[in-house]
Order: structure tokens, then C-alpha cells, then sequence
């Protein structure tokens, strides 16, 4: 066969359309991703740009109407009688706006002739020195229009950009009275905004409406009076800015030489704007990352497609459909179906692996049925368990309850004393009852498929030992068994299910008590660590033998006759405090007892309250 009849064949065609038909959608597909990618990014550099800018913006904006809303109404209020207060007093009203506006770092009040009437400042005291008002004219003259005045951005004594903001006393019956005189400085204000920079080489400043930079993140930029005139727009672009709503982004070549992308705001209220830059590098180096990651990729794909079209064209084109209905009766359920295997080779040995895989997927679904069936009755069998040994509790504690009355009652002994404790089993019935009615309700839940989440709180473990021992005092008497509390003060709360601590803790308790049958020392203790709440229950019992230590957590592993225990309290405990991803841990040695330490995890600062 000559090499263009071998071109024609089907193979060559097959194998050459394979490879076309792979690459090419590959490089188009990638290519427009690529500049999807682009755009994309681009719209949501700008997108932040222009909300950081407007967060910006708005903030100044909310510092000086704070400020002028804090002295219009100071000067509504005091215009008065502010005159006839004492100088302390005048100066102690200024000191409070000093506290709350912190950002203003000098007041003054003067008379309707300039005279000073009170001046403090965070700088120095200033007693006694005369009044430094850069533009008195103005302000005045503002005063007697009862009008606010904002002043232009000057550097002050101590070199910093600050303005002047002066508010006249609203009187309308005296008419023109003084005013109030505050100095904000404007570096105070970029350290409190520059917190919304998030870095990646981000960077803020303000300019005034000359241009002039007034404030800047790196503040030596404003004390060498840096041009930053290349980052502002141009008069028609701020037009078309006005016209389709501020911020403006666009990307240009800043003052610092960079291109970047840039956000230019005006602050509402004042003849100033914020500009928010950041190096088109570091904006989109995501994007050089994506593409160099595509071409890697695209190399690396073209050379796998090239290998596997080669590879597996040749050899797969002839059984292909059939084994591609192979695969499609398997997916449609057809477990066990098969492929007649016709030749000994490559492809025979894919038929084969496929056939087996068939009879093993029909192998695996039977047994998962039977699985299945076997779980259901083992889950049966664990929750009915788990409920009568729950339930187990709490009717002990009704049954005592009721034959501690019984016992009261024929004493027939009613005083005061005796029926408040009357009184006290009483309510430890009800509350065992409701007890037995919430086991009841849950195991209801779970056969409906029906089991609601659990309820999650602040956890007060003192309250919550306290409360258990008050059920279970009883018993402790009964088994002439000493109670040793050592609970923590200011012990954290913990964040959790406190029905399933509860659960825990009374478990634990009874497990000591039964492990004291003559009698005893049980001590219970609370602490706390750097991120974790601790309890620990500790029992001069029988102990547990070191070669059951390994096994105390396993389902219905127990040392109790029969008919004493099922096995379950432990391993319950176990899993509820995995759930509430803690630790337990137990120690014990025979003939001397049991320590069982429990720790929770304090979930956050919002949850470590303390009492």
C-alpha cells in the first residue's frame, strides 16, 4: 500500500480528525476563556476600585458631618448662655467634643468681635496665647449670615494639612453672637481611612480643587508637596465623570510613573477628592498567572491528546460502539451484563476487565442490599437500647423520688421545712417525667425520619453539675457516698448542645455512683484552660481492669451482670462529645478508682462569657 492509499484509510482519517478536532476547539475555547478571564477581572478590579473609593468618600463625608451636626448642635443649645459660663466650664464642653470626635484636634469659641471666649487643643495648652485663625474674615462674615463655614486646607504649626470648620451660634432672637472654631486635621483623618486599603500595593490620598495633595497614606509624600496633577482627570473626563456618576475608574500613568488603575471620587460636602491607585501589575496579576498556567497547560494537553489519539484511536475503533452500549446498559441498570470477548489482545483484555467489573458491580449491589438490611436492624437494636438504658435514669430517680415521699409522708411530719423538700421531689418527678417524655419524642423522630437539630446555647457546666446533683443527692445519701465540689470561678460558658452535655455529665456520675456500692468519695472539679472548658468526675470505686481500659467505649461492651447494664453509656458519652468535637479521657486502676476528664472547646470570643 503506497503512502497516499494509507493516508486514505479509515484509521489515518480517524486517527487525523481525532487529533484536529481535539486541538483546535482546545486553543479556541482557551483563547476566549482567556479573554472572558480578562474582562471579567477587569470588571471587578474596577468594581472594587470604585466601591472602595465610594466607601471612602462616604466615610469623610460622615467625619464631617459628625463633626458639624456635634457643634451645630452645641451651638444651637449653648448660644445662650454659653457667655456666661466660666471659662472651665466652656473649656470642659470642648474637651467632650474633643473625646468623641477624635480627629478634631483644636476648638475655639469666639464673641461677635472676634474676642475669645474658650480655646482648647490636644497639642498644647493654649491659655492665654492669642487666637490663630487662618481665614477670621471669612469666618466672620459667615457668622453674621448664620452659615456655616468650611475653610480651604493649610499646614498648620506643626506642618500637618488641616482645615477649619466654624459653626455660629444659632440665635434668633439676639441675632449675631460668636461662633465655634475647630481645626480637623486632615492626617488624622487619611490614618483612619487608609484601614480600608487592603494592600496588594493599593494606595490613597486626597487632593483639593487646585489639585494639590492634602492627604496621603505615606504622609512624607505630603510634607515634600508631591504633584500628583498626572493622576487627575482631565476637565472633560471629570465632565463626563458628573454627567455618568462618580466614582471614575480608568486605567493611566500615574504621578508615581506607573500605570495603574485609578479611582477618583469628590467628597460630597467639600471641594475635595479621594483617589484610590493600585499598579495594573499587582491588579492583574492573576490574570499573567491564569495565562501562563494556560500555555503550561496547553502544551501539556496537546501532547496527552496527541499520545492518547494515537494510542487509542488504532485500537479501540472497531469494538467501540459495542462496548459503548456495554456502558450504557450498565448505566441503565443492567448489572451483570456482558461483552462476548472474540480475540485474545489489548482489546480483549478491556472486555474482560469490563465484564468482571460488571459481575462485580452485581456482586456489590447485592451485598450492599444486604448491608443495608443488616444496618437497619442493628441501629434498631442500638437505639432501642440507648432509649431503655436513657430511660432507665431517670425512672430510677422517679421510683426513689416517690418512696423518699412515701417515707416522708408516714413520718407525718408536715412542717414548713418538711414540705418544701416534699415539694423539691415533686418537681424532680416532673422534671425526670419530661425527661422520659423527650427520650420518648426523639425516638418517635428518628422512625419518622423526622429528628430535628440540635439545639445550640452557652453552657453554664457549674449550673449544669449543680442542677444534676440536685436529682441525684438520693442516691449519694443512700450509698453513704461523700460529695467533693471544686468548681471554678468566672468558669467560661461553652457553645453547644446542653442537652447532650447534660446527658454526658449524668451519665458519668451514675457510672461513679454505681462503681461506689459501699460507700465512697466522689469529687467533681471544673477548670479551665486557654481553649477549653474542662470537668472531670473522680470515684473511689472498684476501677476498671487494665485490660478492659482498651475496650470501655465500644457498643454494649460492659462488666455489669446481665440485666445491670447494656453497654451504652460510655459509648454514648463517647460520640456526643466527639460531636461536640472535645475529649474524653479515663484513668483507673482497681481498688482505688476512676478519674473520667472531659474538655469542651470555648467556641469563640463571642461565646466565652463568664459569671
Amino acid at each position: 500500500m503506497n503512502k497516499r492509499a494509507r493516508f486514505k484509510t479509515l484509521k489515518v482519517r480517524i486517527l487525523i480528525f481525532t487529533i484536529v478536532m481535539s486541538l483546535i476547539p482546545l486553543i479556541i475555547l482557551g483563547g476566549y476563556n482567556l479573554q472572558a478571564a480578562r474582562r471579567n477581572l477587569e470588571a471587578a478590579v474596577s468594581y472594587h476600585h470604585a466601591y472602595d473609593t465610594s466607601r471612602i468618600a462616604a466615610e469623610i463625608n460622615t467625619m464631617l458631618e459628625e463633626a458639624v451636626r456635634t457643634f451645630s448642635i452645641l451651638a444651637k443649645t449653648e448660644a445662650n448662655d454659653f457667655q456666661l459660663k466660666s471659662v472651665k466650664e466652656r473649656e470642659r464642653i470642648f474637651y467632650a467634643c474633643l473625646t468623641t470626635l477624635p480627629y478634631i484636634y483644636d476648638i475655639s469659641a469666639i464673641d461677635q468681635g472676634g474676642k475669645e471666649l474658650a480655646h482648647v487643643s490636644r497639642l498644647e495648652v493654649t491659655a492665654g496665647e492669642p487666637l490663630n485663625i487662618q481665614d477670621s474674615s471669612s469666618i466672620l462674615k459667615n457668622f453674621q449670615n448664620q452659615k456655616m463655614y468650611i475653610g480651604k486646607v493649610f499646614m498648620d504649626d506643626d506642618n500637618q494639612p488641616a482645615f477649619e470648620l466654624a459653626i455660629p451660634f444659632l440665635n434668633p432672637e439676639q441675632g449675631f453672637s460668636g461662633g465655634i472654631i475647630a481645626k480637623i486635621s486632615l492626617r488624622s483623618i487619611m490614618e483612619r481611612i487608609s484601614l480600608v486599603s487592603n494592600g496588594n500595593e493599593e494606595y490613597i490620598f486626597l487632593v483639593d480643587e487646585q489639585g494639590n495633595l492634602i492627604g496621603h497614606e505615606d504622609y512624607s509624600q505630603v510634607l515634600r508637596h508631591v504633584d500628583v496633577h498626572p493622576s487627575i482627570p482631565s476637565s472633560d473626563t471629570l465632565k463626563k465623570g458628573a454627567e455618568e456618576g462618580f466614582p471614575l475608574v480608568r486605567n493611566y500613568r500615574s504621578y508615581t510613573g506607573q500605570n495603574v488603575v485609578g479611582a477618583y471620587a469628590p467628597i460630597k460636602g467639600t471641594q475635595w477628592a479621594v483617589i484610590l491607585e493600585q499598579s495594573e501589575t499587582e491588579a492583574y496579576r492573576s490574570f499573567d498567572k491564569l495565562k501562563r498556567t494556560f500555555i503550561l497547560s496547553t502544551v501539556f494537553l496537546i501532547l496527552v491528546v496527541l499520545g492518547i489519539s494515537i494510542i487509542f484511536s488504532l485500537k479501540l475503533n472497531r469494538r467501540l460502539e459495542e462496548l459503548k452500549q456495554g456502558v450504557r446498559r450498565i448505566h441503565q441498570g443492567e448489572w451483570g451484563f456482558t461483552l462476548p470477548v472474540y480475540e485474545e489482545d489489548e482489546i480483549g483484555d478491556v472486555l474482560k476487565a469490563f465484564n468482571h467489573l460488571s459481575r462485580e458491580l452485581e456482586r456489590k449491589k447485592q451485598m450492599e442490599a444486604a448491608m443495608r438490611q443488616a444496618d437497619k436492624m442493628v441501629t434498631v437494636g442500638l437505639l432501642a437500647a440507648g432509649v431503655a438504658h436513657e430511660i432507665n435514669n431517670p425512672l430510677a430517680t422517679i421510683f426513689l423520688s416517690v418512696e423518699e415521699l412515701i417515707e416522708r409522708l408516714d413520718e407525718g411530719d408536715l412542717e414548713t421545712t418538711k414540705r418544701l423538700e416534699l415539694q423539691r421531689y415533686l418537681r424532680t418527678i416532673a422534671e425526670q417525667s419530661e425527661r422520659c417524655s423527650a427520650i420518648t419524642r426523639q425516638l418517635l423522630d428518628f422512625a419518622h425520619q423526622n429528628r430535628n437539630e440540635e439545639t445550640l446555647s452557652l453552657i453554664n457546666l457549674n449550673d449544669l453539675i449543680t442542677k444534676i446533683l440536685g436529682f441525684i443527692e438520693f442516691r449519694l445519701r443512700k450509698q453513704d457516698i461523700q460529695l467533693r465540689l471544686k468548681l471554678a470561678e468566672k468558669l467560661p460558658f461553652h457553645w453547644g448542645d446542653a442537652s447532650a452535655i447534660q446527658q454526658v455529665v449524668f451519665n458519668l456520675i451514675c457510672n461513679s455512683i454505681g462503681a461506689m456500692p459501699e460507700g465512697g468519695v466522689l469529687t467533681i472539679c471544673t477548670s479551665f484552660e486557654e481553649e477549653w472548658v474542662i470537668f472531670s468526675i473522680e470515684d473511689s470505686g472498684i476501677g476498671i481492669p487494665e485490660e478492659n481500659l482498651s475496650r470501655i467505649f465500644e457498643p454494649f461492651f460492659t462488666t455489669k451482670p446481665a440485666g445491670k447494664g447494656t453497654g451504652l453509656g460510655l459509648s454514648v458519652c463517647y460520640g456526643l462529645i466527639q460531636k461536640a468535637h472535645g475529649k474524653i479521657e479515663i484513668e483507673s486502676s482497681q481498688g482505688v478508682g476512676t478519674v473520667v476528664k472531659v474538655s469542651l472547646p470555648r467556641k469563640g470570643d463571642q461565646n466565652e462569657q463568664e459569671h
